[in-house]
């Protein structure tokens, strides 16, 4: 779904209950710009109503949300925050998958994630399942215009519930909205921040900043506003020869992760930022913007403060209100 195509908000009542029922196993996460068909109507079935808090005359805005002006088309997007953001479109881990259509559909089918591999019955089993809950085929007529189950539909309706995560209400996009001038050269990256402290501004200042000018040059990769992956991104040198491009998630929320890197190999953002200030190795797929003078990994150089202050900024990307958005908690009464 392309950022301006606006479906149906019916399509977005789906998901809400739809990776719930296959995960919990219950009885009783680039893609089309094509348009879903109107709800035939408004009334809710009394087997969703029985189920769920979905109320088809009223439902959250999932296709449409309030954006603010510096989420222009200049904006790029595994945490889910900003995912729709993401230009390369393609997800998992090592970027196997070539959108978040073709993604949602495989944890469903894997032995270990949710179980339905071949061996119990593959996404056939998974439809026949959904068929038997009773809440289903009435969500998927309302959605799609009639409650024929596939795959494509299953897919289709997950993408779209994660493209609807949109991080707008950290400290960041507080700040950033006062210093937002689209005319300006950096659209006002580069101006400090008057409700941040003097150790996040430098760290701003930092990540905004490229090493040849006193900075560590994050937002070359780490792309701002959305602080989503720049679509020509690749290795960051985690491992010496290392030939896999990783995909990261925006850094929105990045404070609230437990591990990080993709195989979680580093506890704490003091670690992340120690690997790209002194551990960066070498390798066939390294980013140029992580090479240095003579060809060899980019050494930073940084203090313990500059460090820290690095640390400091990337808090101020947390945004709690999309943590505790009823939209994307469970629908099950």
């Amino acid at each position: 779904m392309q950022k301006n195509s606006k479906p149906s908000r019916a399509l977005y009542a789906l998901p809400w209950a739809l990776s719930i029922s296959l995960l919990a196993g219950c009885g009783g996460g680039g893609g089309t710009s094509s348009t879903t068909p109107a709800p035939s109507t408004s009334t809710t079935p009394v087997a969703v109503t029985q189920a769920l808090t979905v109320d088809f005359a009223s439902l959250a805005n999932y296709a449409a949300p309030v954006l603010p002006a510096y989420y222009d088309a200049t904006a790029h997007a595994m945490r889910l925050g900003n995912s729709r953001y993401y230009r390369p479109g393609d997800t998992f881990w090592d970027r196997r998958a070539d959108s978040l259509e073709a993604q949602a559909s495989q944890p469903i089918q894997n032995a270990i994630e949710m179980g339905f591999d071949a061996t119990h019955g593959g996404f056939a089993a998974v439809i026949t399942k959904l068929q038997n809950l009773s809440y289903y085929p009435a969500l998927f007529s309302f959605a799609f215009g009639d409650a024929t189950i596939t795959e494509a539909r299953v897919q289709r309706a997950l993408a779209q519930f994660e493209r609807a995560m949109v991080s707008t209400s950290s400290r960041w996009d507080a700040g950033y909205s006062a210093n937002y001038a689209p005319a300006a050269p950096d659209r006002g990256l580069g101006t400090a921040i008057a409700t941040f402290t003097a150790e996040e501004n430098q760290g701003r200042a930092l990540f905004m900043n490229p090493p040849n000018a006193g900075g560590a040059g994050c937002v070359g990769c780490h792309v701002a506003p959305t602080f989503s992956l720049a679509a020509n991104s690749r290795s960051n040198g985690l491992d010496a020869g290392e030939t896999t491009v990783f995909k990261s998630p925006s850094l929105k929320n990045v404070a609230l992760s437990g591990a990080f890197m993709h195989d979680g190999r580093f506890a704490t953002l003091a670690d992340v930022v120690e690997h790209y200030n002194s551990g960066v190795q070498a390798g066939p797929a390294l980013d140029n913007r992580l090479i240095g003078p003579g060809g060899q990994p980019r050494r930073l150089n940084l203090s313990t403060a500059q460090k820290a202050a690095l640390v400091a900024f990337m808090q101020t990307l947390t945004d709690t209100a999309l943590v505790a958005d009823a939209k994307f908690s469970t629908p099950f009464r």
